[in-house]
């Protein structure tokens, strides 16, 4: 007797439909919980700074407090354009890395932009740098604002007195930037869900700051990982790739 063979068909056109809608959903839902978000971020240090640019505009202040209400301003909208980063970064997940920087002068914009909010310019925070000139192929701005973000948060951590180290130091063609606290650490089970996005121990926090972090990390080639032992603080690390060496 012949042998025949037995085919089986599958249609699965309904199956990637119902996938992609899936898939659209979803995105939409991070969206509107993204906007949510956003919205809740920006109107406070906005209200903040229109109530110190009132003051200023309304009343004769004597030169000190005309400077203290400005800083305050200033302040305010630092924090929230580093929002509306961070907000972006995620959204879109790329970054044009449009400059070639040694660690020493990103560590300089970083020691620029810690001089803005209170919190860090009055915390104390050491540096340890064992590669000085070498060199970065990044995107200046998020990577500060990134750098930016783990340092806020290991003094946030680590109030009311806060240590914070920033460690530099090179692996072959790796660099490691290390922000370490001497904070109270973080619970296993909440350190694995601050992997995923809006998952927050602030009260007034978004969740996107680990997450843009582990993105600008991504889009330089690079990698971000965090460690903590309750009790014995926290270590947060950006590994990014060495452009080169100056002679």
């Amino acid at each position: 007797e012949g042998q025949g063979q037995l085919l089986l068909l599958t249609d699965l056109t309904e199956t990637r439909d119902l996938q992609q809608r899936l898939s659209r959903h979803q995105r939409l839902s991070e969206m509107g919980r993204m906007l949510s978000s956003l919205a809740h971020q920006i109107r406070t240090p906005l209200s903040a700074a229109m109530l110190y640019a009132g003051h200023l505009s309304e009343r004769e202040l004597a030169p000190a407090q005309t400077r203290r209400f400005a800083g305050k301003i200033l302040s305010r909208l630092t924090h929230l354009e580093q929002q509306v980063r961070d907000m972006l970064v995620f959204a879109k997940g790329d970054l044009r890395l449009t400059d070639t920087l040694r660690v020493d002068a990103l560590l300089d914009a970083l020691r620029q932009a810690m001089e803005v909010p209170v919190a860090a310019a009055a915390a104390e925070v050491s540096f340890e740098v064992q590669c000085p000139d070498a060199q970065l192929h990044c995107n200046r701005d998020s990577m500060v604002g990134a750098l930016m973000n783990l340092v806020m948060n290991a003094i946030q951590a680590a109030t009311p007195a806060p240590g914070v180290q920033i460690s530099v130091t090179r692996k072959d063609d790796e660099l490691c930037f290390a922000v370490t606290d001497n904070g109270p650490g973080i619970a296993p089970e909440l350190l694995a869900r601050l992997e995923e996005p809006f998952v927050t121990t602030k009260p007034q926090g978004t969740g996107l700051g680990l997450s843009v972090v582990r993105a600008v990390a991504r889009a330089h080639g690079g990698h971000f990982s965090l460690r903590s032992t309750p009790g014995a603080g926290s270590c947060a690390s950006v590994y990014l790739p060495v452009w080169g060496v100056e002679s």
